[in-house]
């Protein structure tokens, strides 16, 4: 935030969103824009957000599951979701039942 000058994400200090391990929520597109610049910047490497095709390749892979897992349903296992219970985002990586085609995590439900 201070290299790039943007302010903190909303809901940033309420301690139901503010654990670590937690995704960062409350933050607009360009706040997120503007830090891809900065990692790009001092990691000297190419770094921004993906293109909603991108997501969705990574999220669907090329045999047309409707979830990141497969074609079941969301459950417990699986996801964060409404029906799960939760109050607040949980740790990044608790579903690993969740996990899409490429391995990648999270990518249904906990934010929105």
């Amino acid at each position: 935030m201070v290299a790039t000058k943007h302010e903190e994400p909303q809901f940033w200090r309420l301690d139901r969103y503010s654990d670590p391990e937690q995704p960062v929520v409350g933050v607009e597109w360009r706040d997120a824009q503007a830090f891809c610049e900065w990692l790009g910047r001092i990691a000297g490497v190419k770094a921004g957000l993906p293109r909603e095709a991108q997501w969705e390749y990574a999220a669907r892979g090329t045999d047309g599951r409707p979830y990141p897992w497969g074609h079941e349903r969301p459950d417990k296992t699986r996801a964060c979701f409404r029906a799960s219970g939760t109050r607040a985002p949980v740790k990044v990586g608790s579903y690993p039942a969740g996990r899409g085609p490429f391995g990648a995590l999270d990518q249904a439900g906990n934010v929105w």
